[in-house]
């Protein structure tokens, strides 16, 4: 019975063995605690900048289609471009946007000239043999002279958003 009680007390480990098993425990709790704690991710806000609160707003269909369209165009969120306009701090808006909203502008000028210069050409054929219309002259010079003006005027008007832009 003593050769047996000798054996067993030989397999369980002694009082400094079962510290080491129990540091080295330990050690892999504390280290799986650490794993679960710091997953990645975005780092936790300091308490004064967490937004906490909910506002809850009603407005139209059409009020939300032209705020969410002006946040995007600024390059915001819904909620911050809210924010920053209820809280009278400046918005930025997105130039990009705005510029490609000008250029469409611009093309669909070009592509009116080019309909007007085609018309031109028309009327200078039609002159050669003959066949022009004076009535046609006369309305072709009225929108000759209205393209004009609107061209002017939205020259000027895009070398001021330029100039605005660029301040």
């Amino acid at each position: 019975m003593q050769d047996v009680f000798l054996s067993i007390q030989k397999l369980l480990p002694n009082d400094r063995v079962w510290g080491i098993m129990i540091s080295r425990l330990n050690h892999i709790i504390m280290e799986n605690q650490n794993k679960r704690k710091h997953r990645g991710g975005r780092p936790t806000l300091p308490n004064n900048e967490k937004q906490a609160t909910q506002i809850n707003i009603r407005c139209s269909i059409e009020q939300y289609i032209e705020i969410k369209k002006t946040a995007k165009d600024s390059g915001l969120s819904v909620t911050d471009y809210l924010l920053k306009r209820a809280l009278n701090n400046k918005v930025v808006y997105n130039y990009n946007a705005l510029i490609d909203e000008l250029n469409a502008v611009g093309t669909e000028f070009s592509r009116a000239g080019n309909n007007i210069n085609q018309l031109a050409k028309h009327a200078n054929s039609l002159s050669k043999i003959g066949k022009l219309d004076k009535s046609l002259i006369e309305r072709l010079n009225l929108v000759m002279f209205d393209y004009t003006k609107k061209y002017d005027d939205m020259r000027s008007l895009l070398r001021s958003i330029r100039r605005e832009l660029t301040k």
